[in-house]
């Protein structure tokens, strides 16, 4: 008994050395899923290798020495925070809807599946909700990309974001839920421009990624844009939210701030 005692501090302190932030309670939580793996695996005599241990426990621990890509996520932060925040969001200059309900229904949607399609017509404000998730529903700490038309015109992702390490590897890499929002999809037709966006997509879009993807796009050009997809090898788990302009929901709100 006290030799596998002596044997369980001995593997806890090596899960210890393994977290970027133990705190008492987290090396036992790793020592414990570590042990779980056994029962999971044995009835098929199924086996870990390096790159599936990592993929089963990088979603729900800081690992030391696996790469964060802490610079190269700043900078992609703050590209995608200066583009969207060059998305008028004001009627006028100077309203600014709620769209709280909106907000909650993609959020519950982003629950049950990985990825959603905000679709509408042009001028309906689909890449203004796009932008408010991210301002009212994301932490802080939270990472996320945004890609739109002008994110291609540099030739690479990489180049757009100035970044030291590929794409698919800050994806591939990233310990948290991630959040990918690509505005205007309906907008890349050329070959060339899906094919920039592939190496996101493939990463992003696999079904055991820990990855949300939020595209905007015309309500008419929607099966086109899968369609085209498709044809990059790009299948999706998706569902659609179809932005609705009623005219007449707001209008009381907007004649108070725009008098005849």
């Amino acid at each position: 008994e006290n030799a596998i005692s002596n044997d369980e501090k001995q593997i806890i302190t090596i899960c210890t050395d393994c977290l970027a932030a133990p705190d008492g309670n987290l090396e036992q939580l790793l020592y414990k899923i570590l042990c779980s793996f056994r029962g999971e695996l044995a009835p098929t005599s199924g086996f870990l290798d390096y790159q599936k241990l990592i993929d089963k426990l990088k979603n729900h621990f800081q690992l030391k020495g696996y790469t964060n890509h802490f610079h190269d996520w700043n900078k992609i932060i703050a590209k995608s925070t200066s583009r969207i925040n060059s998305i008028h969001d004001k009627i006028g200059n100077k309203v600014t809807l709620s769209n709280a309900t909106e907000l909650d229904k993609i959020e519950d949607l982003l629950k049950e599946h990985q990825t959603v399609f905000i679709l509408g017509k042009s001028g309906y404000g689909k890449s203004v909700l796009a932008k408010k998730y991210i301002q009212q529903k994301l932490s802080k700490d939270d990472k996320f990309i945004w890609i739109d038309a002008q994110t291609l015109q540099q030739g690479s992702v990489e180049s757009f974001f100035g970044i030291l390490h590929g794409i698919s590897d800050l994806l591939n890499k990233i310990q948290q839920t991630g959040y990918l929002f690509i505005d205007g999809i309906d907008r890349f037709f050329k070959e060339a421009e899906l094919n920039l966006l592939y190496p996101v997509l493939s990463v992003a879009g696999n079904p055991s990624s820990s990855w949300k993807i939020i595209f905007t796009c015309q309500t008419d050009d929607f099966n086109d844009v899968l369609e085209r997809l498709y044809r990059i090898n790009i299948t999706l788990n998706s569902i659609s939210f179809k932005v609705d302009k009623d005219a007449y929901t707001n209008i009381s709100e907007l004649k108070s701030h725009f008098p005849k």
